[in-house]
């Protein structure tokens, strides 16, 4: 892989992560207020699974139908623990 390339996937990926967070109190600007002025932000922050999470989390869902139910394999032991520790959802942030 030639440093253009590698530049190249390093700004890709620094844009994919720059939302990470996005339903912490951002503290900016960290600054006492004059009196009687007030700031406030409002929105949603989500999670989603993507990529080998998705893939394990759909594999386990095929594999506990195909089964009957969960099943002690190593597909569906890896997909519970995608699901785990991804947690895939909407949050609202104010």
């Amino acid at each position: 892989m030639n440093d253009r390339a590698r530049a190249g996937g390093l700004a890709a990926l620094g844009l994919l992560t720059a939302g990470c967070g996005g339903g912490l109190p951002l503290l900016h600007p960290a600054q006492a207020l004059p009196q009687g002025e007030v700031r406030a932000e409002a929105g949603f922050s989500a999670n989603i699974a993507t990529g080998d999470l998705s893939g394990a989390i759909t594999n386990a869902q095929a594999d506990a139908a195909a089964n009957g139910g969960p099943s002690a394999d190593q597909t569906y032991t890896k997909g519970a623990l995608a699901l785990a520790s991804v947690g895939p959802g909407l949050a609202p942030i104010a």
